[in-house]
């Protein structure tokens, strides 16, 4: 079987005047184009003929494969002709193409880590994964951030850890409720994740906050400053997306035609990473 391959791999020919070509495939059976049929060559260590919808290739092996590319070339002036360096990656103009699809990948990653990181922090909390405590808050103060925000910390008798949130603003009335019930030692339920570390000392967030009589911090209200903060960065990574998508399009584009835009190829590569082709025919 492999020498029947061998040989009708072998029996492949083009034959060629300056009005057609014939091109037999390995089945022996001849093919008849003329050039203005040709819409692209492509030459190189294989010389690939784009013919309608065929696509004719002539191997290495072929002692007459380029020869015909040259021919074919003058007798279609329209076709669209490609060298083996224009075939290399950005038109083969830049020296080490590697190293800008490694960047090009690297860069493209920080968006889908910002989605994975998004999904992760934006997660819905479910009120069987709170741990609740009910007592009397000891104490109570409001502390600066770097940020120039105030934060507000609760003091629970059994914890050494504070609880803390933004949410509750000094001068605000749902502060003075609070300042209210804690004067008059009223019983507050403080509903939190719990610390997966073992520090007791680490600042635990509150997640719902309230008494008998009123809800400070809600579970929704929670879910939902999540859910909002998590599409920002969904929205944020995706238009980041779009942004570098359209980036490397550009890139490619000026890049691979950089003898038609040698200004604005400068743009994007330095002059060292271009490939001088002054030389070239």
């Amino acid at each position: 079987m492999l020498g029947l391959v061998l040989l009708l791999t072998m029996n492949q020919k083009i034959t060629y005047t300056p009005e057609e070509f014939t091109y037999r495939d390995m089945l022996r059976i001849s093919h008849t184009y003329s050039y203005s049929q040709i819409k692209k060559i492509q030459a190189g260590k294989n010389v690939t003929i784009h013919v309608g919808h065929r696509i004719i290739l002539i191997d290495q092996m072929a002692s007459n494969g380029n020869q015909f590319a040259k021919i074919a070339k003058m007798h279609a002036p329209d076709a669209e002709f490609r060298t083996a360096g224009q075939a290399k990656l950005f038109g083969g103009n830049v020296h080490n193409p590697g190293e800008f699809v490694f960047i090009f990948i690297l860069i493209g990653l920080i968006p889908v880590v910002l989605v994975l990181f998004a999904l992760h922090m934006g997660k819905v909390i479910s009120p069987k994964d709170l741990r609740q405590e009910t007592c009397e808050i000891a104490s109570y103060e409001f502390t600066e951030q770097d940020d120039d925000t105030q934060r507000l910390e609760l003091h629970l008798p059994e914890h050494t850890a504070a609880f803390y949130t933004w949410k509750i603003q000094p001068d605000s009335k749902a502060f003075a409720q609070l300042e209210q019930g804690i004067a008059e030692n009223t019983a507050f339920t403080v509903s939190y994740l719990p610390k997966k570390e073992k520090d007791s000392d680490t600042l635990i967030e509150v997640v719902q906050l309230e008494s008998a009589d009123h809800v400070y911090l809600s579970l929704n209200d929670y879910n939902q400053n999540s859910i909002e903060a998590r599409n920002e960065m969904l929205l944020f990574a995706g238009g980041m997306e779009i942004l570098w998508l359209l980036f490397i399009l550009t890139f490619s584009y000026v890049v691979r035609h950089a003898d038609k835009h040698p200004k604005l190829v400068k743009l994007f590569v330095k002059q060292d990473y271009l490939v001088d082709k002054s030389n070239y025919r």
